[in-house]
């Protein structure tokens, strides 16, 4: 005999439950995008998803975001981009990218868009080498304000003595100056009086009294002749 086996009563309320075909979708574009052994190669479908405009969007411009953020191995799969665009088609053939991106958070949390770039400063002059190789600094030093110091000049201890009217100067007298800051030498030569003596006639009477009696020898000689050396004196 066979065995019998009781069915029980079939639920009108049930429903067949199977995979999220969105969420599918998602996880292959991700998978996709992570592939790359290179870091630098991998790519984040986050960051495509939340810097899309808040309002609706065509297929051509969703594509035209894929170019900009060069997702190429999804623009390759022309299929799986249409059957995610399919997903969130309003208003005639666009794409309702707001429900996009809440459907994306519920499904990742942990999404957020990439912090933003820091400024890159301006690079400065490359400093030049010397001669050992050593590199100059790039940063000048700040010019000194140089201040410039007074100089007081000393005036010298030795004064020159009064003259009278007529009376010569020492020879070779040194006369110091001082001109802002600056001392100069100036040499005064001996002067040289030439004194013209009158003649006789043209003394002045008071000058002709006045005269120097000069003593006068006359001295007589005699000649004697030769051979007569001997010959005594008369």
């Amino acid at each position: 005999m066979g065995k019998f086996v009781k069915i029980g009563g079939i639920l009108g309320n049930y429903v067949i439950k199977g995979p999220d075909y969105t969420k599918l979708l998602f996880d292959r574009i991700r998978f996709i995008l992570q592939k790359p052994k290179k870091k630098k190669a991998k790519k984040d479908f986050a960051h495509f998803v939340l810097a899309l405009p808040e309002t609706p969007i065509t297929k051509a411009d969703f594509e035209t975001q894929l170019k900009k953020k060069k997702l190429k191995k999804i623009m390759k799969d022309k299929d799986l981009v249409n059957e995610l665009t399919n997903q969130f088609i309003v208003k005639k053939s666009k794409i309702d990218s707001l429900e996009m991106m809440r459907v994306y958070k519920e499904y990742y949390p942990d999404a957020s868009l990439p912090p933003p770039k820091p400024k890159k400063g301006k690079k400065g002059k490359k400093g030049k080498k010397d001669k050992k190789g050593a590199a100059e600094p790039d940063e000048q030093p700040a010019e000194q304000n140089l201040v410039g110091e007074e100089v007081t000049v000393q005036e010298s201890e030795y004064q020159t003595p009064q003259l009278e009217d007529g009376e010569v100067p020492p020879p070779r007298e040194i006369q110091r100056a001082s001109n802002h800051g600056e001392r100069h030498l100036a040499f005064q030569m001996e002067e040289i009086k030439t004194i013209e003596i009158p003649a006789e006639d043209e003394m002045p009477p008071e000058d002709q009294e006045v005269r120097l009696n000069l003593p006068t020898e006359i001295i007589e000689m005699q000649m004697v002749p030769e051979g007569d050396e001997n010959v005594a004196e008369q």
